[in-house]
């Protein structure tokens, strides 16, 4: 896969539905900026205007728009595009998960230690 994203200047998303697309954390983290539709947890992981754009329901012109905009500025592409990197490696790479799973069981047991 770093071939594929390595040659993409964007990342468009327009699924109807959604979790949290990996393909999407991919992209970020390969600093390539992305349009998505606003579904599903696509806003726990994409801020708008920081590392790409949120687009509600699927317009293609909005879509066309927002592609032509970060085309014709680079320096806005080139924020968005680290920005969506840092925000990977932050957040969500392996070791992130991990501590984020382990502080999210050792405060469940901790929960329900009384009722033992």
């Amino acid at each position: 896969m770093p071939a594929f994203y390595q040659r993409l200047d964007l990342y468009l998303n327009t699924s109807l539905h959604e979790g949290i697309p990996i393909s999407v954390l991919e992209a970020m983290s390969y600093g390539i900026p992305v349009i998505a539709s606003n579904v599903g947890g696509m806003a726990e992981i994409l801020d708008n205007a920081v590392e790409g754009y949120l687009i509600e329901g699927r317009n293609p012109k909005e879509f066309a728009e927002k592609c032509i905009r970060l085309f014709e500025n680079k320096t806005v592409k080139n924020r968005m595009a680290l920005a969506g990197k840092e925000k990977v490696f932050k957040k969500f790479s392996i070791d992130q998960m991990a501590q984020q799973y382990r502080h999210l069981y050792f405060n469940k047991i901790n929960k329900n230690q009384k009722y033992f």
